[in-house]
């Protein structure tokens, strides 16, 4: 009963702060209830694992609902793609998109391992890269279109800026594995 109590003083405490948190990274209200509702569930059920010694309980709650939101957009993005190009190609879509090679069938694995492109199913630097710079010449060219803001105002430096947290959002939506983190500071 006293984990009970605890548990609601908490939620009372932390609901508005994670649900900021999720509804800033999810597109609806209801998906961002959904994912708040999967943060405590996850904190009821890993609570012994908080570790006090490694920050607060603020920050690993904010962690959760973070990490949760962005796998929920994540298969959002996965389950999208999936609908509008199913079989193998909408495979690869999402296994480059946002690192889920779940659907892959094990020839079509096979068949990028034994022809050497396997590396391209990591999203690594070149899709961290492709990201940013899409990001950056597509807003570089749209602001200089509006030749005021483009002869007044540093728009490179705007599009760097822009493009570099394109590519930090694009690393945590892929699930910023290894390879992704390692290749995100060289953009």
């Amino acid at each position: 009963e006293g984990d009970r109590a605890a548990f609601e003083e908490v939620y009372r405490r932390t609901a508005a702060k994670l649900f900021g948190v999720c509804l800033r990274i999810l597109p609806g209200r209801a998906e961002a209830e959904e994912a708040l509702q999967e943060v405590y569930l996850s904190v009821w059920r890993r609570a012994a694992t908080f570790a006090a010694d490694r920050g607060s309980p603020m920050t690993w709650l904010i962690t959760l609902a973070r990490n949760g939101a962005i796998d929920r957009l994540r298969a959002s993005i996965g389950q999208r793609i999936a609908a509008l190009e199913p079989g193998p190609a909408g495979a690869m879509a999402r296994a480059l998109t946002v690192g889920d090679q779940t659907a892959l069938s094990k020839d079509d694995t096979d068949a990028m391992r034994i022809s050497g492109l396997a590396h391209l199913l990591s999203i690594s630097g070149l899709h961290i890269g492709m990201a940013a710079g899409l990001f950056f010449f597509g807003l570089r060219g749209l602001l200089a279109l509006v030749p005021p803001l483009a002869l007044r105002h540093p728009i490179k430096k705007w599009s760097a800026l822009a493009a570099i947290g394109a590519a930090g959002f694009y690393s945590l939506l892929a699930g910023a594995t290894v390879p992704t983190q390692r290749s995100f500071p060289m953009i």
